[in-house]
């Protein structure tokens, strides 16, 4: 389940770098049909890109250490009382 997660936290930190990585290109240089473009995928990377993993995770390292977390405070409780 790390792995999963590393790999959704990996992928979501690159997708909120896109925007600023086309920004900094020299997009003003091009044509203009490939402006329209640029502009489209800049409006498009601008949103938060999350995982949703069977509707009730979302795969980021926080869940994950919020998952992890619970689980061990579920063991505890359950060999506390045996």
């Amino acid at each position: 389940m790390f792995h999963i997660s590393n790999m959704c936290q990996q992928l979501l930190d690159y997708s909120n770098n896109l925007h600023t990585a086309i920004f900094h290109t020299n997009w003003y240089e091009t044509s203009l049909t490939t402006q329209k473009l640029i502009l489209n995928i800049m409006l498009r990377s601008s949103k938060p890109f999350l995982f949703s993993i069977s509707g009730f995770y979302d795969g980021t390292l926080n869940s994950f250490l919020l998952f992890l977390k619970a689980s061990i405070s579920y063991f505890m409780m359950i060999s506390s009382i045996q």
